[in-house]
């Protein structure tokens, strides 16, 4: 059985095997991966995860597995899902990538309660992806700077692209879309729960929190942010 040092060290391992055969870049790999998930994470946590000091708390490996194409499995060494490898050295089968439709904001607010992938007709933008989501996944382009953070990361700035899985109660600390009321469009923010009050939280700090009560219905939450690097 592996101690603690050998286990880090074998999860940075499948960990960064994962993200090389996703194409993620070697150089600068933590803040990379930082600007990509859906919640807030240091980079030097993340760091700690790819040198082998550090495993992520469990709550985060979904999200870290859909960025890097792979499984949780995977990357805790479990081979009972049968799509990994089986022998030391050997490469694993990564998630292949499928496609879901980028829809509008206007569309994206109505996703749960009527409109339909028959609905969106054949003229359908759609967006490849790795993450692992259900059939009624979609994508939306994000408009505006509300959640350009000038801090640092996480930052999902205007013109990205995000995969969302439908979730009506999606948890505290996830970058959720909600539709507010007196609105036809959907908005990207992130939820924050403090007790019996919940808020949507721009990461751009010049726009103002939004105290959810009543007065917004949230869609889902995001799985992952796909962006082009100037």
């Amino acid at each position: 059985m592996l101690n603690q040092k050998d286990s880090a060290a074998d999860f940075a391992s499948r960990l960064n095997a994962a993200f090389n055969a996703v194409g993620a870049p070697s150089k600068g790999r933590a803040p990379y991966i930082a600007k990509r998930l859906p919640y807030s994470i240091s980079v030097v946590a993340i760091r700690k995860w790819l040198v082998g000091d550090a495993i992520p708390d469990t709550k985060k490996l979904a999200d870290i597995a859909a960025l890097a194409g792979t499984s949780v499995e995977y990357l805790l060494g479990h081979q009972s899902s049968g799509n990994e490898a089986s022998v030391p050295g050997a490469q694993p089968a990564f998630a292949a990538l499928r496609k879901v439709p980028i829809l509008s904001t206007v569309q994206a607010g109505n996703w749960a309660e009527s409109l339909t992938f028959e609905q969106l007709g054949e003229d359908v933008e759609w967006q490849e992806t790795s993450a692992k989501v259900g059939e009624d996944a979609f994508a939306l382009r994000v408009r505006g700077n509300s959640m350009t953070n000038p801090h640092g990361s996480p930052s999902i700035p205007h013109g990205s692209v995000v995969i969302v899985q439908p979730c009506p109660d999606p948890e505290s600390g996830k970058i959720v879309v909600a539709m507010l009321k007196g609105s036809d469009e959907a908005t990207i923010k992130k939820l924050e729960i403090d007790g019996p009050h919940k808020y949507l939280v721009p990461l751009n700090p010049t726009y103002q929190h939004i105290m959810v009560n009543g007065n917004c219905r949230i869609v889902g939450f995001v799985r992952q942010v796909i962006m082009d690097l100037d």
